[in-house]
């Protein structure tokens, strides 16, 4: 649901600078392949920035309800390859869904 989410903005940034005519100036000055790999990735970024800010907002309402919280099991992998693994899943993800929009915008060929 998170990488839907976030991956979303991505599109609704592409439609927004499409109907503003912002995409055929930046066309003008920088070719197409380098606009849309640098919105990917800025937004990516974006996205990891917004997750790490909830994150620790979460960490810490978790920390101030103690023992209150059930603890959580340990993953069969250990948690320092499992956040690795999570977090090289989301941002596969992402990128994935975020090059939808770029497909779409060029008849579907991805050229």
């Amino acid at each position: 649901m998170l990488t839907m989410l976030l991956a979303g903005m991505v599109l609704s940034n592409l439609v927004e600078e499409k109907a503003n005519k912002i995409i055929e100036i930046l066309a003008a000055a920088v070719p197409m392949d380098a606009v849309f790999l640098g919105k990917l990735f800025a937004m990516l970024a974006m996205a990891f920035v917004g997750i790490t800010v909830w994150a620790t907002v979460g960490f810490g309402i978790a920390s101030l309800a103690g023992s209150a919280l059930p603890s959580l099991p340990t993953p069969a992998v250990g948690w320092p390859i499992f956040v690795l693994l999570g977090v090289v899943y989301f941002t596969m993800a992402y990128l994935i869904l975020g090059s939808v929009p770029r497909n779409w915008s060029n008849g579907g060929n991805g050229a």
